[in-house]
């Protein structure tokens, strides 16, 4: 039988803001696509591919960063893509091209789809039936609304 743990409720909003890094890391660029155009002296439809950029590193994050967090360790990985994802964060914002910006963009996500994809196996892991129904459920609506205040 599986065992049942009652962690803090602050462990649960570390791991809702684990869960929002995607929505932060898109919702707080996509009202300046015209300022980040001009600044790069691009069209906004380049600017339009940076998103397209950044969902595809989240999925190839998830992908890859599942299977080798259930390896070495969803702790490890969890500290990993925070790391790449707030170097890549800082380094987008010295970026000079678009297409700097593109290759950063990427491999931000790709930090970001590790740290998110162990959001679920830890909840998984470590709750089973209602309870893990229940945190879940705590998790979307925090993930759900933080977004409108960002």
């Amino acid at each position: 039988m599986n065992k049942t743990y009652d962690l803090p409720k602050g462990f649960v909003i570390i791991l809702a803001m684990l869960t929002s890094i995607a929505p932060l890391a898109v919702d707080t660029y996509l009202p300046s696509f015209l300022q980040i155009s001009q600044s790069f002296s691009t069209s906004i439809a380049n600017i339009e591919q940076t998103l397209s950029v950044y969902l595809l590193g989240l999925a190839i994050g998830q992908l890859f960063g599942g299977p080798l967090s259930d390896k070495y360790g969803r702790k490890r990985f969890i500290f990993v893509g925070i790391f790449i994802y707030i170097l890549f964060s800082i380094l987008i914002s010295f970026s000079t091209s678009i297409e700097q910006m593109l290759i950063f963009r990427f491999f931000q996500a790709i930090g970001g789809g590790f740290a998110i994809v162990n959001t679920n196996a830890i909840v998984r892991d470590i709750y089973h039936g209602n309870k893990a129904a229940k945190v879940f459920s705590i998790i979307s609506c925090i993930s759900t609304q933080t977004a409108p205040f960002i």
